[in-house]
């Protein structure tokens, strides 16, 4: 499949449902590919607070591909969007940041933070076109730079990799890292070196307080993990895309109906605890989990409010097929009871979610008054040490 015929498959697919963007940087010279569908954009809508832009397959396969990505708040993998790099010059890689940011929304929300490789192009880039991001280097990524390291010298991965994850504060990594590379005699390996120079973007004793979103534990380190590979042609890159999106939404669809909102209460109080005991060590953490949980009760009461308001207007709505009934397309004793019946199950849904919406509502908030009281907690031992050290 030529590049003809992969813009032929675009156009074909944006005619079958316009909701589905592409754009092409150059038509008439080589240049980068981007496409998106609706659901990446929703994806992007509830769960566009990171940016991961994948391009582990630039180097690993036949085709030149990236893919935009993210999590869900079970920390499976999400599409935002996929390209395919032509060009890797500077411009041509913000040309493709800046139509994927097109494509997501009107108005775009620009994510608060990006993980990307460690390319000196790419990261110019990104930092043209997302100002205000926090950029993150990806660290399987920088593993993989240091392949030939790592095979001249074993043991020594084993210690990269605890010194980089395991250091609690800046001084202790410093510290670590040094040690490690005098006993592996590497003060004169170029690359070492240079991601040594860029660690406040990398390193996670750096970037504590960003939030940059992990995969859980159960998952591959990318969305198209056994979809694309070395053996991937231009021939198959489509519907290999489309097949991982498929799988990936039934996935999460069968998992998100298995877990109660028990479940995922506890978790998050788990975490929100997690994040206020790190907060008596440091204040930057503390301020933003509170802020990170704030603007998430705000998030859930506004689709209540929204809920409500649509539950209260339901006589009025018709789906696709009850306008289809009305256009005269089955018997009119048919179509009043296609629509009544379409319209009980709508609002009975429309209250359900309503509910829940309630239930994350007042469970956030109840996160939010047990931060608040460990935080007093926290006030009252501080302020009876520094009594203590006066008497």
């Amino acid at each position: 499949m030529s590049l003809e015929h992969v813009l032929n498959y675009l156009k074909r697919k944006h005619l079958e449902n316009p909701s589905f963007s592409y754009a092409l940087e150059d038509e008439d010279n080589v240049g980068n590919v981007f496409w998106a569908d609706p659901t990446c954009r929703l994806n992007y809508t509830h769960f566009g607070d990171t940016l991961v832009f994948d391009t582990t397959y630039l180097r690993n396969s036949q085709v030149p591909f990236a893919a935009f990505t993210g999590f869900n708040h079970h920390g499976h993998p999400l599409l935002f969007g996929c390209a395919l790099i032509l060009n890797q010059s500077q411009s041509s890689f913000a040309w493709l940041f800046h139509s994927w940011l097109q494509a997501m929304s009107s108005p775009p929300p620009p994510p608060p933070s990006i993980t990307l490789e460690p390319d000196p192009v790419i990261h110019l880039a990104a930092s043209q076109v997302f100002p205000q991001a926090r950029l993150r280097f990806s660290l399987p990524l920088i593993m993989e730079k240091l392949a030939h390291v790592f095979g001249s010298h074993p043991g020594f991965q084993s210690e990269f990799l605890s010194c980089v994850r395991e250091t609690e504060t800046v001084a202790e990594f410093e510290g670590a890292w040094d040690s490690v590379v005098r006993r592996y005699c590497l003060e004169e390996d170029h690359w070492l070196q240079s991601i040594y120079n860029v660690r406040q973007q990398w390193v996670p004793v750096f970037i504590k307080d960003t939030f940059f979103g992990e995969l859980s534990s159960e998952n591959k380190n990318s969305f198209f993990h056994g979809f694309v590979d070395g053996s991937t042609t231009m021939e198959m890159v489509m519907i290999q895309c489309e097949e991982a999106e498929a799988k990936s939404s039934s996935e999460f669809s069968n998992s998100g109906c298995q877990e109660s909102l028990t479940v995922c209460y506890d978790n998050l109080r788990q975490e929100a605890t997690k994040y206020v005991e790190e907060g008596a060590k440091s204040i930057q953490v503390y301020k933003a989990a509170v802020v990170a949980l704030d603007e998430a009760a705000k998030k859930v009461a506004a689709a209540s409010s929204k809920t409500r308001g649509g539950a209260t207007n339901g006589d009025s709505y018709q789906s696709d097929e009850t306008q289809e009934t009305a256009n005269g397309m089955y018997h009119p004793l048919q179509c009043q009871g296609e629509k009544e019946r379409t319209i009980l199950e709508l609002t009975a849904e429309l209250e359900r979610t309503g509910q829940r919406c309630e239930a994350y509502r007042a469970n956030l908030l109840s996160i939010l008054r047990d931060m608040e009281e460990h935080k007093f907690q926290l006030s009252l031992k501080v302020q009876n040490a520094r009594l203590s050290l006066k008497e």
